[in-house]
């Protein structure tokens, strides 16, 4: 587009191309000429296209400072020597499951092969997954590398997600997608175009089935489901008996393991035991693992400390779940523990304590009390002394 005038790069919004074409970087420039006299001015831009789509599409009409250009009508025909979409990027989608209740998930994995060298991506772009009435969360960050594939070395961008089942019904579910485009030269005419790489995203059905009348108590659905336990005593020793003998006031501890597949760590049961007055209890925050192949693991440790002698039962643990795979109700057991508990160690038995103190040599000062008349005697003592020093002085002294 040129101009006989001095503009500004700015007088022409090019972001009207976008709709149908690929848009490179505007290039502008402006020049004088001064030609016999006579003084011309000229103002230019420049910008590289690529049709997104076959068909008749048009380069509208521009305007700078009342001058209008014309519109510019383009037949776009498929290259038959251009690279297609798929020899520059590969998409992979893979969803292990397309039958689901209300909370329960499904995982999606997804994998971008980047073909071409990286350099020459223009604008690319990674189109999340998306799907009404589902909830969709990325596991853990983007994991890029380098491979080969088919002797040829790629770009492999892989990222997993949970897909998660709002409510009951019909719903599809769209995989990751890209936009964007690649340089590609020709080596014969030493020109390059520009190749557009959009790739559309697999799409899947997921059916979402309501949750049973009949089931009883909190719902938790899910493809596999374990439940297991491990006693410890205060040392940390593991007990394998049923029954155990301690005292009051030792401390055992209770570590339980719940490892699900097919449920987000938001959606997990809490685990509360009712256990006898006779027993404190002292329960560690849940923690939280990812396992892989969608199972999550939830610890929970409790610390159990008997306050009275006798024998205490220590709760077996039911869990109600619904095995969403053979679409049945299932129930996850683990057993309780018998206590019998004797007197703890008597720190205070109620005796006097006898403590052994050290001898100590003693240095007996007697003080006794003789009343003023020590001083009365120093006073008379003084005055006479200084009555005979005066008479003698009067003795000596010459007549």
């Amino acid at each position: 587009i040129v101009v006989d005038e001095k503009v500004d790069s700015d007088e022409i919004d090019f972001s009207v191309l976008e709709q149908d074409f690929y848009v490179g970087r505007p290039s502008f420039g402006t020049s004088l000429n001064i030609i016999n006299g006579s003084r011309t001015t000229r103002s230019e831009w420049n910008v590289s296209l690529a049709a997104q789509r076959l068909g008749i599409t048009q380069i509208p009409s521009f305007s700078v400072e009342g001058a209008q250009s014309d519109p510019i009508a383009i037949e776009v025909n498929m290259d038959s020597e251009a690279p297609k979409a798929s020899d520059l990027v590969e998409l992979q989608n893979t969803l292990n499951k397309q039958t689901l209740y209300p909370s329960e998930s499904a995982l999606l994995k997804t994998r971008l092969i980047i073909k071409a060298d990286p350099r020459r991506l223009q604008n690319p772009s990674v189109l999340p997954p998306k799907g009404e009435g589902l909830t969709l969360d990325a596991i853990g960050e983007p994991n890029q590398y380098q491979s080969v594939l088919d002797g040829v070395e790629v770009t492999v961008l892989d990222q997993s997600y949970r897909i998660t089942a709002d409510k009951p019904g019909d719903f599809e579910l769209s995989g990751i997608g890209f936009a964007g485009s690649v340089i590609v030269g020709d080596s014969r005419s030493g020109t390059t175009k520009l190749v557009s790489a959009n790739t559309e995203p697999k799409t899947f059905t997921l059916k979402v089935h309501a949750i049973p009348e009949s089931f009883q108590g909190h719902w938790l659905p899910a493809s596999k489901l374990s439940m297991t336990q491990r006693w410890m005593d205060s040392e940390g020793n593991e007990l394998t008996s049923t029954t155990l003998d301690t005292k009051v006031g030792d401390s055992i501890s209770r570590e339980i393991t719940l490892d699900i597949q097919g449920l987000s760590s938001e959606r997990f049961p809490d685990i509360k035991v009712n256990y006898p007055n006779s027993v404190r209890v002292y329960q560690e925050k849940p923690q939280f693992s990812d396992l892989g192949d969608d199972v999550t693991r939830m610890t929970v440790k409790q610390v159990l400390i008997p306050q009275q002698q006798g024998s205490i039962d220590l709760n077996a643990i039911q869990l109600n779940w619904w095995d969403s795979q053979k679409e049945a109700a299932a129930t996850a057991n683990i057993p309780g523990i018998t206590l019998n508990v004797g007197p703890g160690e008597q720190i205070n038995t109620g005796e006097p304590v006898l403590l052994n103190t050290p001898q100590v040599a003693q240095e007996t000062v007697t003080i006794v009390d003789r009343g003023y008349w020590p001083h009365a005697t120093a006073l008379f003592a003084s005055l006479w002394l200084m009555t005979l020093a005066w008479l003698l002085k009067l003795k000596r002294a010459p007549r």
